[in-house]
């Protein structure tokens, strides 16, 4: 649990955009403490989800063709207000359940005002993911602009916690260099470390595709023994 100060300061750094003491204070904090943080932050920050939506639905598209999947659960990791299920289901009938994970009350609250679909579900956590039951089986986990900001140590655990999935989605923004102030990306592991962790679990690259400065998606098929 953040002492008062710690928790002051965070948050007097996010009003003005600078992540320093969010960053600093990270180890320090419990999972209360980040749906405390993760509130606040929603009133600076109320649009937080990004994506590249035709690449994704080409990922999609080379998933159910080349591998001839059907029915497919998804597993979505820092969901936000729904918006990227909203749109992949419009476009993609195969898909038969599609379960978003957040923290952000706010924001799942205003997910199921506008849900349309029935195929769509929110779960607020109250607890980290890696530590959630979850009791149908996935094809796909899907997170995109979520995973930098765990830690390296928690990245093990998503990762362990994912590894029976067949299909991974992640889109991450990785940087040779160091992330600066004003971002609160907390994840430091550079491409080739981040591709080894995945390796180590039994994933492997079948699909890569590069935007921007610094941001990827990244697809991994489960590699079978």
């Amino acid at each position: 649990m953040l002492k008062t100060k710690y928790y002051n300061d965070i948050c007097e750094g996010i009003k003005k955009g600078d992540f320093k003491s969010f960053k600093k204070y990270y180890d320090y904090m419990s999972f209360e403490d980040r749906v405390k943080i993760e509130e606040y932050a929603h009133k600076f920050f109320p649009k937080q989800q990004h994506f590249k939506l035709e690449k994704i639905l080409e990922i999609f598209d080379f998933i159910i063709n080349k591998y001839d999947n059907k029915y497919l659960n998804i597993m979505e990791f820092g969901c936000h207000n729904g918006s990227l299920a909203c749109q992949v289901l419009n476009e993609v009938s195969e898909i038969s359940i599609w379960t978003g994970f957040d923290i952000n009350v706010e924001a799942i609250k205003e997910g199921i005002c506008n849900r349309t679909d029935r195929r769509l579900y929110f779960y607020l956590l109250n607890d980290y993911l890696y530590n959630t039951k979850i009791d149908e089986p996935c094809d796909i986990f899907i997170s995109t602009h979520t995973l930098e900001h765990v830690s390296n140590n928690e990245f093990f655990r998503y990762v362990e916690f994912i590894k029976n999935i067949k299909y991974l989605i992640i889109e991450i923004p990785i940087s040779k260099s160091k992330h600066s102030y004003n971002d609160s990306h907390v994840l430091s592991f550079d491409k080739s470390t981040f591709f080894y962790i995945l390796n180590l679990y039994g994933y492997e690259l079948f699909y890569l595709y590069r935007y921007g400065k610094n941001n990827s998606v990244y697809v991994c098929g489960f590699k079978k023994k």
